[in-house]
């Protein structure tokens, strides 16, 4: 009889036990994935790379409906010495910045051009944000490089894939060797 009060009394304590271990459960509104997660410090949760496609960040694709996209975006005004642009932020589940686009201008209902800003994104040939022009020339040897007039502003393009350049040039027409190799992509555009 006595086995018997002890054994109930331990599965009493072993239930209550396990029913206390803190496990929350986080649900992506990105890709509508549900993870349990147990209470891991941040910093040792490794971040996976966001990567920009020559066609896509996310699952946002220009030349789609902007209200596709209304559970990941977010409204907002773009201040440059070219004017004021109505822009969607791209958030992540933590509401987060990683990425913004203006509307279509033949079209402003659909997505345009998408400005990726996070250092997390990068692209299928691993480039990303805080590298230099020269990794840039380096990877791709088919580069066109072109200053903005307005603004002095420098991009490099393969594809559909436009890598703004921390490096003032007011000239379009820019041969790679005007730009420094140790100059920093500040910015990855993925064109319409």
């Amino acid at each position: 009889m006595n086995t018997i009060k002890i054994l109930l009394t331990l599965s009493f304590f072993f239930i209550l036990l396990i029913s206390c271990n803190e496990t929350k459960v986080d649900k992506d509104p990105i890709s509508n994935i549900t993870t349990p997660t147990t209470g891991i410090p941040e910093e040792v949760k490794k971040e996976v790379p966001l990567i920009i496609f020559q066609n896509s960040f996310l699952t946002v694709v220009p030349g789609t409906p902007i209200v596709e996209y209304k559970a990941i975006i977010e409204e907002d005004l773009l201040q440059t010495g070219e004017g004021d642009f109505e822009i969607y932020n791209i958030k992540d589940a933590q509401q987060k910045v990683l990425a913004y686009f203006l509307a279509d201008p033949v079209d402003n209902e659909l997505v345009g051009d998408i400005y990726v800003t996070s250092s997390l994104a990068q692209t299928e040939d691993d480039i990303h944000i805080g590298q230099t022009f020269g990794d840039l020339v380096t990877k791709y040897s088919t580069l066109e490089v072109h200053g903005s007039e307005i603004e002095s502003q420098t991009f490099a393009t393969v594809g559909n894939l436009s890598f703004r350049i921390d490096e003032a040039h007011a000239t379009y027409d820019l041969e790679i060797s005007a730009v420094s190799k140790e100059a920093k992509i500040i910015e990855i555009v993925i064109k319409r």
